[in-house]
């Protein structure tokens, strides 16, 4: 086996005006060739990937490029055609393969594209034809569109918010992309997808309705109905033009991964009222606040502004209230 590696990871905040450059990418990691080899026992994505790679042993793994930023605003476009040059240049150069594997954020825009993603899977699949195999591992944050179904075989999501599965996730494409390169043809993945964006904020899967949906999917691979699945809540400070919540089911069974694909889009949706949050004005806080004699805080938090969720962090609004 003939194993190529790539990953391009940012997610991207529509409403941030700065955007992000390539030396934003430099700041966290850009990592060529044989330097990807830093994620051999490490603990993220492309770690589970090679670990899946080695286990599965005879194979030669070929690594491209990786390229990860923070969360922030949408992409300079030229930062994406800088990774395709150097990816799909390297990609033709090690031809032939029999797979390739990317780490995604999944929920990546840029000054030109609302579907990052999907270009890059589309012209990773355009440089390796159709017998090559794609397996891509992602954020359960993803926008997963049409566009990615067409072009990778297998695209696996993180199972837990907050994330704590990068490595099981990435094992989990590269388990999948070895299995069909090694003649399991009959897996096919299927898509549903479902027209709800829901605050992040708003769920967990350590209780409530949503680890509800995830187990029930947990429960259909652990019975083998499944070989897989990802349950998808778009991140919704991504503006785009085609925005949903998605699920993914792969089985042997064509019928059966359909079947459970709309069941568990279904299960999401009938959830929805639950990701509804009561939102408060700053001077109800700050008047409760004042009243309060429990001993305990009030916290503000201004989730608008939150670096993690891809805003520039330095709003004072909530200190001048």
């Amino acid at each position: 086996m003939r194993i190529a590696l790539c990953e391009f990871h940012q997610e991207t905040n529509s409403f941030n005006p700065v955007k992000t450059t390539y030396e934003d990418y430099v700041k966290v990691g850009i990592y060529e060739g044989a330097s990807m080899d830093k994620f051999r026992g490490g603990t993220n994505a492309m770690s589970g990937k090679y670990a899946a790679i080695e286990e599965a042993g005879g194979a030669e793994i070929i690594p491209i490029l990786s390229m990860t930023a923070q969360s922030g605003g949408t992409a300079e476009h030229e930062v994406v055609d800088i990774f395709l040059r150097k990816v799909l240049s390297g990609l033709k150069k090690s031809l032939p393969l029999d797979g390739v594997f990317l780490g995604l954020h999944g929920a990546t825009q840029s000054d030109t594209s609302d579907d990052v993603c999907g270009d890059i899977l589309e012209a990773v699949r355009s440089a390796v034809g159709r017998d090559c195999v794609i397996a891509a591992s992602t954020d359960l944050h993803a926008n997963v569109t049409e566009k990615w179904t067409r072009n990778a075989d297998f695209i696996t999501g993180y199972h837990t918010y907050p994330h704590v599965d990068f490595f099981e996730t990435g094992y989990r494409a590269a388990k999948l992309g070895i299995m069909k390169i090694k003649g399991n043809n009959d897996l096919k993945m299927v898509r549903a997808s479902v027209p709800m964006i829901a605050p992040a904020s708003s769920y967990t899967t350590m209780h409530g309705p949503f680890r509800e949906i995830m187990q029930f999917g947990l429960d259909l691979v652990k019975s083998g109905e499944l070989t897989d699945f990802s349950v998808y809540q778009m991140q919704p400070w991504l503006d785009v033009s085609c925005a949903q919540s998605s699920v993914l089911a792969i089985s042997p069974d064509p019928g059966k991964a359909r079947q459970y694909a709309d069941r568990l889009a279904k299960m999401l949706f009938d959830a929805r009222g639950s990701f509804v949050q009561k939102l408060y004005q700053v001077d109800d806080v700050i008047s409760r606040a004042e009243q309060n004699r429990s001993g305990e805080p009030y916290i503000l938090v201004d989730s608008s502004d939150s670096p993690n969720a891809g805003a520039t962090g330095d709003s004072a609004e909530l200190i001048r209230a």
